[in-house]
């Protein structure tokens, strides 16, 4: 969300180093869930990437035979 580029190189390489320890570790490693899906967000807007997770969502709870609520919900109200 801006920067210069080499923050966002120290960054990424930040990041990649808890990921990496955090899935090497002995108790509770860090690890993929099996369903998980990949979405590629590049060039895509929030509201574009918003739209294709709710989209997923959506896809999932059905194929589960639950629907998505609409509207939003507080966290005391979750």
């Amino acid at each position: 969300v801006g920067g210069a580029p080499n923050q966002l190189s120290s960054i990424q390489e930040s990041i990649e180093e808890r990921d990496r320890v955090d899935s090497s570790r002995a108790i509770a490693p860090l690890t993929r869930a099996e369903d998980a899906i990949d979405v590629n967000t590049d060039g895509q807007s929030i509201e574009d990437v918003v739209a294709t997770v709710r989209g997923l969502l959506e896809r999932r709870l059905a194929e589960r035979g639950r629907a998505v609520e609409s509207g939003t919900r507080s966290r005391a109200g979750s």
